[in-house]
């Protein structure tokens, strides 16, 4: 009985001792990741597809995902190639746009895009990714995909795209972007410790309008 309670003693030892040598040359992320308790925090990420005005279909690395408004939930941390193509009665009627987006572990992704004819789109991609510098505050990047438009930070004038700050709280903040001959963008955002917030704008043009005179 006393060799069996040594032997366990010893094992216990062994495995304490060994545990630190594997933390050092081993990678334990990826090992942490497989234990179901845990792995539920390390893939705490989502990505939300939306559109507002329309349906589209979504497919994720060339797996359908069904219909937008759609969320993602426990994503594994990575860049995923998003397809959308808009529902229409003719197939093919829309062209389908692809678009590249970072889930950062822990955050919230948002792709809000609404597709027309003549390959026209409009909406935002959102995303965090971890901010390397010292300052471990939060920051903003706002960028726009074909012409050069003015940034709006809660109703403030902040300059034009692109358009980057740190001298800005980690909280809730309202977002506007807008150009002439544009539909603006009105996006809620919220800036976090130690995250960069990149928020990509596709400003679609305004429709024309055209006024008929009439004879009397």
């Amino acid at each position: 009985m006393k060799r069996k309670k040594t032997f366990i003693i010893v094992i216990l030892v062994l495995i304490m001792l060994t545990i630190p040598v594997l933390a050092i040359y081993l990678p334990t992320d990826d090992i942490l990741q497989r234990i179901p308790l845990i792995r539920d925090f390390y893939s705490n990420t989502s990505l939300i597809v939306t559109s507002v005005n329309s349906q589209s279909e979504i497919k994720i690395n060339g797996k359908d995902y069904g219909k937008t408004n759609q969320t993602i939930s426990n994503l594994p941390e990575g860049s995923y190639s998003v397809e959308l193509e808009r529902v229409a009665q003719e197939p093919n009627f829309y062209k389908a746009h692809t678009f590249n987006i970072d889930v950062t572990k822990n955050t919230e992704s948002v792709l809000s895009i609404e597709i027309g004819p003549n390959s026209i789109i409009g909406g935002y991609m959102l995303y965090y990714t971890e901010n390397p510098s010292r300052n471990r505050s939060g920051t903003l990047s706002v960028s726009t995909d074909n012409v050069d438009a003015d940034v709006y930070i809660d109703n403030e004038f902040q300059g034009k795209t692109p358009f980057s700050t740190r001298d800005i709280s980690s909280t809730n903040h309202s977002l506007r972007v807008s150009a002439t001959g544009y539909e603006s963008q009105n996006i809620p955002i919220i800036v976090r410790d130690g995250y960069n917030l990149n928020v990509n704008i596709y400003l679609m043009p305004v429709p024309i309008t055209f006024q008929t005179e009439t004879n009397e």
